[in-house]
């Protein structure tokens, strides 16, 4: 069963990645969900203290990755330990994941995508571990 973690009270997305990539991370093979705003994240990723090498979008299924990262909103096979959701709507294939967090920054309209997931994954039986950014930042 996934396990889910709910960062909330985010500032905004690129904080809440960085915190979680410092956190979090693993050396999982990763799936950064986002529907858009590929090229900032990448960006992003290399600004962070660490190394994330990383590859965004489409990714051919017969290729096994040399990095371990994927910024994009498709699954892929070889990106199936981690997902880190920053986007504000469902990530229907959560479930193939060893592990998911949700990146919830203090937007109304985030929140509130946010709020109805939460119930979703409470309501199909996932255990959800709820994390307040501010008080990891503080």
């Amino acid at each position: 069963m996934t396990k889910i973690d709910f960062l909330y009270n985010v500032d905004n997305f690129t904080n809440g990645l960085s915190l979680v990539l410092r956190n979090f991370y693993e050396n999982q093979k990763t799936l950064i969900y986002a529907h858009d705003g590929h090229k900032n994240i990448s960006d992003s990723l290399w600004q962070f203290e660490g190394f994330y090498p990383h590859h965004v979008g489409d990714y051919p299924n017969e290729e096994i990755p040399d990095a371990n990262f994927l910024i994009g909103d498709q699954f892929h096979y070889f990106f199936d330990e981690l997902l880190i959701n920053i986007s504000a709507s469902d990530c229907l294939f959560f479930s193939r994941f060893a592990n998911l967090i949700e990146v919830v920054t203090q937007d109304q309209l985030i929140k509130d995508n946010a709020r109805n997931r939460l119930k979703k994954y409470r309501d199909y039986g996932f255990n959800v571990n709820l994390i307040n950014y501010q008080e990891l930042t503080n």
